[in-house]
């Protein structure tokens, strides 16, 4: 029994110094799921393929790392992603990796590369005359890490050319808050109609 009160703490001492480099390896890095899908439709695509997973300050690239749709060991950054799918245009988006576990969506555009329908959106806001030459529009997609901004004129309309078709996030707003927020999917009707008043 002495024997073994002795050797315990040489085990302990042996084993402690490398615990603090193992928790920090482990707490400096995350695992990354990847959500590939139909920009239209939100529909999870299958037979993805990811082309670049680049760390932007490194310039290392972690694409192989991906298995399936998910890559062990990705060291915490800002990461460059394109993927693609057959059938599919090959989609771009920056991905902050911070967390234990990120999650990312990629939307990819249906047609073959530089051949996308891109569409337009126009519309017309009736506000207040106090809120006169104050108002933009932002226009997000849901599935991508495209964004459009527009200023609203002083007879309330608004216009916006080569948009991807999907699901968009539509935001009014003036320079203190967001007055208005509905989802738009393109193709859309138009023009849209917003009463502010």
């Amino acid at each position: 029994m002495r024997r073994l009160v002795i050797i315990a703490p040489f085990v302990l001492l042996a084993w402690f110094p490398f615990s603090p480099a193992a928790c920090k390896a482990r707490a400096d890095s995350a695992v990354v799921y990847l959500r590939i899908v139909n920009a239209a439709t939100g529909e999870e695509l299958e037979s993805t393929k990811v082309t670049l997973f680049k760390d932007e300050s490194t310039g290392r690239d972690f694409a192989t790392q991906f298995e399936g749709k998910s890559a062990r060991g990705i060291p915490f950054g800002v990461y460059r992603l394109r993927a693609h799918a057959i059938g599919y245009t090959t989609a771009e988006r920056d991905v902050p990796v911070f967390e234990r576990e990120v999650w990312v969506t990629l939307g990819l555009q249906f047609g073959m590369e530089g051949l996308s329908t891109l569409f337009r959106l126009s519309g017309k806001i009736s506000f207040p005359p106090s809120m006169r030459n104050q108002l933009w529009v932002r226009l997000t997609s849901v599935y991508s890490s495209f964004v459009m901004d527009a200023k609203v004129d002083a007879t309330g309309s608004f216009s916006m050319t080569s948009l991807p078709q999907g699901k968009h996030v539509l935001i009014v707003s003036n320079r203190s808050r967001i007055l208005y927020l509905a989802q738009i999917d393109l193709p859309a009707r138009e023009p849209l109609r917003i009463d502010l008043r």
